[in-house]
C-alpha cells in the first residue's frame, strides 16, 4: 500500500534531496536498499510517486569516498542523517572495499589467470563465468579481452597512459600466461592504440616503401622480422649498459642494429626532399621540432617515449666525432632507404653532421659548396660540374645544410642520420633545454655554432670529413 508522507511543497533542488535522504532513513532503519528497491510513496494533494532509494544511494555514495566527484551533494546535516543508520558503518565499509582498485584489479588477474590458464587468449565481448568460489557467492561474467585492452599500457613504451596499472606481482602473473608473450609483441608492434573503451586496434607491420626493390639480387631480405619503437628502445638500452660497463664506445653496428628496429614514420611533409614518382619518404626528427601551429620548438613524442635511442646515437657522436670541436645540436633527422632529391635545408642554423649507415653501394652525397644559398635560384638549376662527392659512409662528415645538397642512386639498405640545430633554440625554455641536454650531453650555444662555422670557411672545400673511427672524449 502507499505510504502517506507530509510534504506541503515541491520537491526542486536541496528540497527534494533533503526530502529523499528523510525517506532513505524513514524506510531503510535496519538494512540499506538494494539496487532495484522501489518504495510507493503517496503525497498529500493526493499524488502518487515511486521513491528509487536503490538509486539515490547510488548517487550520494560519492559523498564518502575521496577522489569521485558525487552526482547528488548533501548538506552536512543530511550526511549525518544517513551516517546515524544503522546499517551505515557496514555499508560504508563495504564501499571503501569495492573502491579499493588494487584489490579489484588484483583480484580480476586471478580470474583473467583461471578462466584463460592454456594457449587460448580472451578475446573481447566473449566473456566468461567466474567459478562462485572466486567471485565470493555472486554470480559473475568476466570479459578477459576488455580487461586486457585496459591493462596494455603496462607493457607498452608509455606506461603512464595506462587505464588500469598493475603492481608487479599482478605483472609477473600475467606474463607467466602461455599466450601473453604474443598479446605484447602485438601491442608493442601495433599502431598506437587510443585509450578509449573500443580496445586496441593493431596493425600489420609493413616494410618500408620501395626497399624489396632497392635491394640487390640474392642478397637477403632485411626487416622480415616485426620491428617497434619499444623494440629498437630496448636495443639501445642494451648497446648504452654493455659498453658503459665495458668501457668502450658506442658502435656503428650498435646504431644499425637499433636503426634497424626502429619504424621511421612515413612523412609526407617533406616535400623539398622526396623523389619524383614517391608520395611519402621514411623520414624523421628526433629531439626538437617545430610545431606546425605554435611555430614553437618542443621534443618530439617519440623522444620521450623512447629516449635511450636519442641517447645512443648522440653517445656514437660523441665517440667518432673529434672532443675538441666541442659540436652540439638540438635534433637528429633518422632517413631510411630513401635518396633525398637535391634541397637546401633552410630551417637549420649552423652546420650539420652527416653519417650513413647499412649495407649498399653508392649513396654518396653530392654537396655545392660555393652555393651561396640564393633563394631566387633554385637547387635543381644548379651546374653538376660544381658539386663535390662526399662519401658518408666511410667517414663522418661535416658540412652546412643550408647548401644545396642530394644522395645519389644506391643498391641495398641505407640509414643515415643527420645531426643539426634547429632554428630558434636560444628562444626554447630553460627547462626543456636541460632536458635535451640529459639525453644529447649538451646543448648549442651562439659561440659553439660560431666556432663550427668558422671551421667550414677556413677549410677550402666547403666541408670537414673524418674516417669514421672512434675518438678519445
Amino acid at each position: 500500500s502507499c505510504l502517506s508522507i507530509s510534504l506541503q511543497t515541491p520537491l526542486w533542488g536541496k528540497k527534494r534531496t533533503k526530502q529523499c535522504v528523510l525517506w532513505l532513513c524513514q524506510f531503510y532503519k535496519e538494512a540499506p536498499p538494494k539496487q532495484s528497491d522501489r518504495m510507493p510513496i503517496m503525497l498529500p494533494n493526493g499524488q502518487n510517486l515511486t521513491f528509487l532509494a536503490g538509486r539515490f544511494l547510488d548517487r550520494i555514495r560519492p559523498n564518502w569516498l575521496s577522489g569521485i566527484a558525487p552526482m547528488t551533494k548533501l548538506l552536512r546535516t543530511d550526511k549525518k542523517r544517513v551516517e546515524s543508520c544503522n546499517w551505515f558503518k557496514t555499508w560504508y565499509s563495504e564501499i571503501q572495499r569495492r573502491s579499493n582498485v588494487k584489490h579489484n584489479v588484483t583480484k580480476q588477474v586471478s580470474w583473467l589467470c583461471t578462466l584463460w590458464p592454456g594457449e587460448e587468449a580472451p578475446i573481447q565481448g566473449h566473456p566468461r563465468k567466474v567459478p562462485v568460489e572466486l567471485a565470493e557467492g555472486v554470480v559473475r561474467n568476466f570479459d578477459g579481452g576488455r580487461f586486457l585492452s585496459r591493462i596494455k599500457w603496462n607493457w607498452v613504451a608509455n606506461r603512464s597512459r595506462a587505464n588500469t596499472k598493475l603492481q608487479k606481482q599482478d605483472m609477473r602473473r600475467v606474463e607467466s600466461l602461455p599466450w601473453i608473450k604474443q598479446k605484447i609483441l602485438k601491442w608493442k608492434t601495433g599502431k598506437r592504440a587510443r585509450s578509449s573503451s573500443k580496445g586496441f586496434r593493431p596493425r600489420k607491420a609493413t616494410r618500408p616503401e620501395g626497399l624489396s626493390t632497392q635491394l640487390a639480387a640474392g642478397q637477403r631480405l632485411i626487416r622480415t622480422k616485426l620491428y617497434s619503437c619499444g623494440q629498437a628502445n630496448a636495443r639501445a638500452r642494451q648497446c648504452l649498459a654493455t659498453r658503459v660497463e665495458r668501457g668502450q664506445t658506442i658502435s656503428g653496428e650498435d646504431v644499425l642494429s637499433v636503426l634497424r628496429l626502429w619504424p621511421v614514420r612515413a612523412n609526407k611533409v617533406r616535400k623539398n626532399v622526396t623523389p619524383d614518382g614517391r608520395s611519402f619518404v621514411r623520414s624523421e626528427t628526433l629531439g626538437f621540432v617545430k610545431n606546425r601551429l605554435s611555430g614553437k620548438l618542443a621534443l618530439s613524442a617519440r623522444t620521450r617515449q623512447h629516449p635511450a635511442v636519442m641517447k645512443l646515437l648522440s653517445r656514437w657522436l660523441r665517440g667518432h666525432f673529434p672532443s675538441k670541436l666541442n659540436f652540439a645540436f638540438t635534433s637528429i633527422s633518422i632517413n631510411a632507404h630513401y635518396g633525398a632529391k637535391r634541397h637546401r635545408d633552410l630551417s637549420n642554423v649552423g652546420p650539420s653532421v652527416i653519417k650513413a649507415f647499412g649495407d649498399f653501394s653508392g649513396g654518396e652525397l653530392r654537396y655545392w659548396p660555393r652555393d651561396v644559398g640564393d633563394r631566387s635560384v633554385k637547387p635543381s638549376d644548379l651546374l653538376s660540374t660544381e658539386s663535390i662527392m662526399l662519401n658518408v659512409k666511410d667517414n663522418v662528415v661535416l658540412f652546412d645544410g643550408n647548401k644545396a645538397h642530394e644522395v645519389c642512386h644506391f643498391a641495398g639498405e641505407r640509414f643515415s642520420i643527420v645531426f643539426f640545430t634547429q632554428k630558434g633554440y636560444e628562444q626554447v625554455p630553460k627547462a626543456l633545454r636541460q632536458k635535451l641536454e640529459r639525453l644529447c650531453g649538451s646543448t648549442p650555444t651562439h659561440k659553439s655554432l660560431e666556432h663550427a662555422k668558422a671551421l667550414l670557411d677556413r677549410h677550402p672545400a666547403g666541408y670537414k670529413q673524418w674516417p669514421d673511427a672512434s675518438f678519445s672524449t
